[in-house]
């Protein structure tokens, strides 16, 4: 470290040289014995020729006499194998020391034979049970904690005025070591240099920051000057010139609107005019734009299926950094409340809430972590019922039985709600549902909305201090570690909540975060219906949430309702803005004021239903609240909605997406009824272009051959996705008039 500091890429050589070392003396050792073996195995041969021979002496001397003229490679192997064979065959030979001597004059003695063959073996043994030896420790070494403990950038990095950085993942702290290389590669000096050159900035930024204690914590963190907004003030004092390649997309990113928007019209418009081209030549211009109207809608469908494709294709998935709160805990500044906002219609469905939370429990145990049922009653015609005391009893009893068995830190609680009048529904009811339930319980975590709740069990005064929260439906599995994942991510200084547009909204940061979002194994399997769609759900935005293109380009992704939020950011974003009665899907419009980002490495498991109808019922519920979204997109932008317009965008495309069965059909009875031309060719045409955006993902994928595996394995499981796909296409084909 002293005289010339190793490189990042050349510690975590290290590792590979060695193994690459070991496993060459491994096959050397391997070749040494075979050639072993093969001359052994020549010696043999020779002295079976020799066993062989009819006669006596005078023929055996004869076939030695030509063993003499042409003799074969002497190595110490052959030796000692050939004299002991032919002296156990020919004890009685008298040439033989003649034989022992002409070979010593020629090769070497018998005896020097047997030693350089003995010490071979020998040292062959221990050279290989070495190397595997070897083999076994550099497989088990810590070598991540081998290039942090050697490295001078980690050195550098570790004086992180934020003090954050020791405190991250090592994937996290990772990410900043290859910023710090590709940095020191392209301004051609050191990497030690470039990290100190990036603690500095930090230093200078904490100096002259006097804002908020969050924006203080991002400033004077090396990260915001590595993979930040200040990456561009490190590389001019760097004095680095970024590449024209580099520049380029960096343009591209900064006006990711344009770019993105303009490939779906020009995608949308092309794949409108492939599909109006089975009309005839004759064609009026009114009937060319009649056809244009009714594919629109279709062919944005593909259109937006293949630019989101094939953006994923050339921009890199978005990763976000992390504080490794799984290994050591969340801190009581962190303090965290899992939530499940659900309906409790019996006793019995209390018991089971409760033996899911305790799952979820037994998986995310933490000091700082609790748990938490939001539970109201059943609509109903009155305020009350007479079963109602019989459920709150039964989930009392049940969440003081389950802080009894963990009293070391008693960590349920229950939250009931009751009934209030609502008279546009004309019913009893909890107020506004799931988004009234979270409503008011962070107005209770803020110390308001004291009566929002009739009956509370377990510790409030724990309470008091919560800085977030983990929202999860009633059948959400939350798995090990996920929870301090989530925590760990929206506690970085780079993901904690900036305020904009007047301290309306979220700008940079988040509010929410998204976890991936997969379906159970057990769920999956229940129908056949559940097992084409839940092992590949396509298009269901609502199901499972990937890395898709809005967080890869815009830097923000889609709250689909399950997720962890900063309590007091999400309450001052979203204080205000919706009105009573006016919302059922909540969930997209919060987080396009909070600002969702997502966790696309920590993921969560939801089930699936296993029926059409079920599936059906609940796709309905989902496309109304979409249009209840209607006011907002069009709402003037003011202070209380003020929106961008990728967040207008992303509640325009479900409302887009759910018409898209309507369009599809209207298309085909246009086919037979009104459009000219065959109405066979129309049908064909409009079928395949509904079955292409299960389809399409597939094709593409055939034409991106595997980079890090063998081909076969790669498109044998591009075979059965194809097939999957193909499955679902033709069900939604089936499905389509009703789902119109």
């Amino acid at each position: 470290q002293s005289v010339a500091p190793l490189t990042l890429g050349e510690l975590w050589a290290w590792p590979v040289m060695l193994r690459i070392g070991l496993l060459e003396s491994v096959r050397r050792m391997a070749l040494r014995t075979k050639r072993d073996v093969m001359d052994a195995r020549r010696a043999d041969e020779q002295v079976q020729r020799f066993r062989s021979i009819p006669g006596g002496d005078r023929e055996l001397r004869h076939e030695l006499a030509e063993f003499v003229a042409h003799p074969p490679e002497m190595t110490a192997a052959f030796l000692t194998r050939f004299f002991q064979q032919i002296r156990v065959a020919r004890a009685d030979f008298t040439a033989l020391l003649w034989v022992e001597q002409w070979i010593a004059e020629d090769a070497m003695s018998v005896e020097e034979a047997v030693q350089r063959s003995t010490r071979r073996q020998s040292l062959t043994q221990l050279v290989m049970a070495n190397s595997i030896t070897s083999l076994r420790t550099v497989a088990s070494f810590a070598w991540p904690d081998f290039v942090e403990a050697m490295s001078v950038t980690e050195a550098v990095l570790r004086e992180d005025p934020a003090r954050c950085y020791s405190e991250m993942t090592f994937e996290s702290r990772d990410l900043y070591r290859h910023a710090v290389e590709s940095l020191a590669k392209r301004a051609r000096t050191s990497e030690p240099m470039v990290a100190r050159a990036a603690i500095s900035l930090a230093a200078q930024g904490g100096a002259s920051q006097r804002s908020a204690a969050d924006e203080r914590d991002r400033v004077t963190h090396v990260g915001y000057y590595l993979i930040g907004r200040g990456k561009g003030e490190l590389e001019r004092s760097l004095r680095c010139r970024p590449s024209p390649a580099r520049r380029a997309a960096r343009f591209a990113r900064r006006h990711a609107a344009p770019f993105y928007f303009g490939a779906l019209a020009v995608a949308t418009i092309a794949v409108v005019a492939a599909m109006i081209s089975p009309l005839p030549g004759g064609t009026s211009w009114m009937a060319r734009v009649l056809a244009a109207l009714l594919v629109c809608v279709p062919a944005s469908e593909i259109g937006i299926a293949l630019v989101n494709q094939l953006a994923n294709v050339f921009v890199a998935p978005a990763r976000l950094s992390r504080l490794d709160y799984a290994k050591n805990g969340v801190p009581a500044s962190h303090r965290t409340v899992v939530v499940v906002p659900l309906l409790l219609d019996s006793p019995a469905a209390a018991q089971d809430a409760l033996d899911h939370l305790e799952t979820q429990f037994l998986a995310n145990r933490d000091e700082e972590i609790r748990y938490a049922l939001l539970a109201d009653f059943p609509d109903a015609t009155s305020e009350s019922l007479p079963g109602d005391a019989a459920i709150v009893e039964a989930a009392t009893a049940g969440v003081r039985a389950l802080n009894g068995e963990y009293a070391e830190s008693s960590p349920f609680y229950l939250f009931q709600r009751p009934r209030r009048r609502n008279d546009r529904e004309g019913v009893w009811m909890g107020w506004e549902r799931k988004r009234g339930k979270l409503e008011e319980f962070n107005a209770y975590l803020s110390g308001r909305e004291r009566h929002a709740f009739s009956h509370i069990e377990g510790d409030t005064s724990w309470l008091r201090s919560v800085r977030y929260v983990i929202t999860l439906d009633a059948d959400s599995i939350l798995p090990r570690g996920a929870a301090a994942s989530l925590i760990g991510t929206l506690a970085h200084p780079l993901n904690r909540a900036v305020f904009g547009d007047g301290g309306t909204r979220v700008v940079e940061g988040y509010g929410i975060l998204q976890p991936r979002v997969s379906v159970t194994l057990e769920s999956a399997n229940r129908s056949r219906f559940a097992a084409i769609f839940a092992d590949h759900p396509g298009v269901d935005p609502y199901t499972t949430a990937v890395s898709d293109v809005y967080h890869d380009l815009f830097g923000e992704g889609s709250y689909t309702g399950k997720g962890i939020y900063d309590v007091a950011a999400f309450e001052r974003a979203t204080a205000g803005r919706f009105a009573e009665n006016a919302l059922l899907s909540h969930d997209l419009i919060e987080g396009v004021f909070a600002r969702a980002g997502l966790v696309t490495d920590v993921e969560i498991f939801d089930e699936y239903p296993s029926r059409y109808l079920t599936a059906a019922q609940r796709q309905q519920r989902w496309t109304r609240g979409d249009w209840q979204l209607l006011p907002f997109i069009f709402a003037r932008v003011s202070s209380a909605h003020a929106m961008s317009g990728l967040s207008r965008w992303k509640m325009l495309d479900n409302l887009r997406r759910s018409v898209v069965p309507i369009a599809a059909l209207a298309w085909l009875v246009a086919a037979w009824v009104a459009l000219p031309g065959s109405p066979v060719t129309w049908t064909l045409v409009a079928l395949i272009s509904f079955a292409l955006r299960w389809l399409l993902a597939p094709l593409l994928a055939t034409t991106r051959p595997p980079r890090k595996q063998s081909w076969r394995p790669y498109y044998g499981a591009l075979w059965r996705d194809a097939e999957v796909a193909a499955e679902q296409a033709v069900l939604a084909i089936v499905f389509l008039p009703h789902q119109a």
